[in-house]
């Protein structure tokens, strides 16, 4: 039986069956998130959601390069953004949100995102 990656742990499991470690089955994300299964800049695997808030969705991810999990976080800030899954990835700002406040949210979320990654090397 073949094996393939669970998009609710990111551990091996066989197709077709709920996965044996977490029970996840093959379950959608919402519409305005990204699919399980997208890749990432070929390098990460979209799986389930793990969380969202006022400020973001976090994905359970899995690096293809490292072949190890990972916490995708993406900056989509609830009401102020969209997404048309079937066209890409984009996040598209929503008519009259982009200014001032925006680009300074997407500044602070970008260097937490940092700040998160120089921790992730020590």
């Amino acid at each position: 039986m073949e094996q393939i990656r669970c998009f609710g742990c990111m551990k091996l499991r066989p197709e077709g069956q709920p996965c044996p470690h977490c029970g996840y089955t093959d379950t959608p994300n919402e519409a305005h998130q990204l699919p399980v299964g997208t890749v990432l800049k070929e390098q990460y695997l979209i799986g389930r959601v793990l969380g969202q808030g006022g400020f973001g969705i976090t994905y359970m991810g899995w690096d293809l390069y490292l072949d190890t999990p990972v916490a995708i976080k993406e900056y989509y800030p609830y009401g102020v953004v969209t997404r048309n899954t079937q066209l890409g990835t984009e996040v598209i700002p929503l008519s009259g949100t982009v200014g001032p406040r925006f680009q300074n949210d997407k500044d602070r979320f970008m260097r937490e995102a940092k700040m998160l990654a120089r921790f992730a090397q020590v």
